[in-house]
């Protein structure tokens, strides 16, 4: 605290100046904390706020992938597989919708089935309705590259033993 007489440094007990005797008020110092709190950001609003933020940042990046990378778990185009020894000739046409087309075209016979497909843990599962000839079929699939290997976990369909297709 200081004299507002003569502007001398005084401890906060002084009623008197000690230099020129002028009286000297108390400084009131609550007053002075809380003008000295409200001049401080309060720490606790600025983590708040920064979390909100990361949060939403956050939450924009993954819609923006998911929205630009056709969702998670979304393959889309057609996958192929030859096998030159027995003629086999398979394709899989993926939507972005999961659906999918299976298409045999083995030694001239054209035979088509509507399936579908989703993304489960890490891996593809279709399911396919086949005719007569065959049991629904259920088969795994994971993609890595231009590389779809897909083999058969259920079901008595075309591809029995799995292979690769590719793009």
């Amino acid at each position: 605290m200081y004299c507002s007489g003569c502007g001398a440094k005084l401890d906060d007990n002084y009623t008197f100046c000690n230099k020129c005797g002028v009286r000297v008020q108390p400084q009131n110092t609550s007053n002075a904390v809380r003008s000295a709190a409200l001049k401080l950001p309060n720490t606790h609003i600025v983590i708040i706020i920064s979390v909100i933020l990361a949060l939403l940042i956050v939450a924009f990046v993954t819609f923006a992938v998911v929205l630009f990378s056709g969702g998670l778990g979304t393959i889309t185009g057609k996958y192929e597989y030859l096998n030159e020894d027995n003629g086999c000739y398979y394709t899989i046409d993926f939507k972005s919708n999961g659906t999918c087309i299976f298409t045999d075209d083995t030694h001239g016979y054209t035979h088509s089935r509507s399936g579908s497909y989703e993304y489960t843990d890490g891996e593809y599962i279709l399911n396919f309705a086949f005719d007569d000839l065959y049991l629904p079929t259920t088969y795994s699939a994971s993609l890595k590259g231009d590389i779809l290997s897909v083999r058969q976990i259920a079901g008595t369909g075309p591809l029995k033993y799995g292979g690769n297709f590719h793009r």
